[in-house]
């Protein structure tokens, strides 16, 4: 008969308990480094430009950015009022309002892509209103009106709601219905720029009267039959799928380097953290070659902030700051996340569990 000395279990069974102690230790750790948040922005808030108004601005943007599809004229009341001598009124307050719709506009242009006012070609009138206030003019609001173009309102003499309605409902079901099973921010980012290379058609009638309506929105290149757009129209869909699948994404416009001609494109932040330029429109006739670039190739060939008119040859400066800064190189360039590994990190906690399991039995 066999005898097993008291002393000899017990160093067996404190060497076990001591073996999973550090298999549990290990477990832990792992569970813990796999369920850290990736950094950034889940939410897929933008770094708006509207940070960048001041609050009369910022009245007149958050006013036509609520605004109901039938309404069509805004008295927008200024927080803060701008004194001017009588004599001084037409020449100052007309360069103030002016200024000041600048920066609205453009920052709508660049943010929100589903404020109807901009869409396609239509036009928007401001006019300052003002009051006697002594031998001074108090500026105490601002009238705003848009004669929306006639593609999304045929009959400009009523406002006809339903159409309207009808085609912004069209767009955000669009949106609604996009979705990637993917996860990284890189990959999806990847799905949304190539749904949209596949679906969308550079218009190829640009810069003529026969130029499709919707080129510059986010209508023509998901919803619209022939989903023809330009520049502006790839960057605002890419921008609202982004947004629709929780990815930090930018809008920018400037111009195509050498030839000065007005662009867009768009900039996101991956999983890094990082911010990268990729331009959807290129993409869509260059094998996406610009996707996820870094500052020091990128702006080779394309300049921020300034841009030319369509219809002239003046120059528009765009009148903001980019509130983020792009990556120096492409993302691929990059250390590798380790969410790409989360299944190695996972193989391994299984071994260590298998490990344990046959230890254990072996001892026992």
């Amino acid at each position: 008969m066999d005898f097993k000395y008291a002393g000899d279990m017990n160093s067996s069974e404190h060497l076990m308990k001591k073996r999973l102690s550090i298999i549990a230790v290990v477990l832990t750790v792992a569970f813990l480094f796999l369920s850290i948040p990736l950094s950034g922005n889940a939410d897929g808030t933008s770094m708006y430009r509207d940070l960048q108004l001041n609050e009369n601005e910022k009245a007149i943007y958050d006013a036509i950015l609520a605004a109901d599809l039938d309404e069509r004229e805004l008295e927008i009341e200024m927080q803060y009022r701008i004194y001017v001598n009588a004599s001084d009124e037409s020449g100052f307050i007309h360069s103030y309002v002016s200024d000041m719709w600048n920066k609205v506009y453009y920052a709508l242009l660049l943010e929100q892509p589903l404020a109807y006012w901009h869409w396609g070609k239509s036009g928007i009138n401001v006019t300052a209103v003002t009051e006697p206030s002594g031998s001074m003019v108090a500026l105490t609001h601002v009238h705003a009106s848009v004669d929306l173009d006639k593609a999304y309102d045929d009959d400009l003499s009523t406002t006809d709601v339903n159409e309207l309605q009808e085609k912004m409902n069209a767009l955000l079901k669009v949106i609604d219905d996009f979705s990637t099973d993917r996860t990284s921010k890189r990959d999806i980012v990847e799905d949304i720029n190539n749904y949209l290379v596949n679906l969308v058609t550079y218009d190829p009638k640009v810069g003529t009267a026969e130029e499709s309506p919707f080129a510059h929105d986010a209508y023509g290149a998901l919803v619209a039959e022939d989903h023809y757009a330009v520049c502006d129209g790839y960057s605002r869909a890419f921008l609202l799928l982004c947004n629709k699948m929780n990815v930090n994404c930018m809008m920018d416009l400037g111009s195509a380097l050498p030839s000065m001609v007005g662009h867009a494109w768009n900039y996101v932040q991956l999983d890094n953290d990082k911010w990268y330029a990729i331009d959807v429109t290129w993409n869509d006739e260059n094998d996406n070659q610009y996707f996820l670039r870094g500052a020091e190739t990128f702006f080779t060939n394309h300049m921020q902030g300034s841009l030319l008119r369509v219809d002239d040859t003046n120059g528009v400066n765009i009148p903001f700051n980019l509130p983020i800064e792009i990556s120096k190189d492409k993302y691929d360039a990059d250390p590798p996340s380790y969410e790409k590994y989360a299944w190695v990190f996972a193989t391994l906690i299984v071994a260590l569990l298998v490990l344990a399991l046959y230890y254990s039995t072996r001892e026992k």
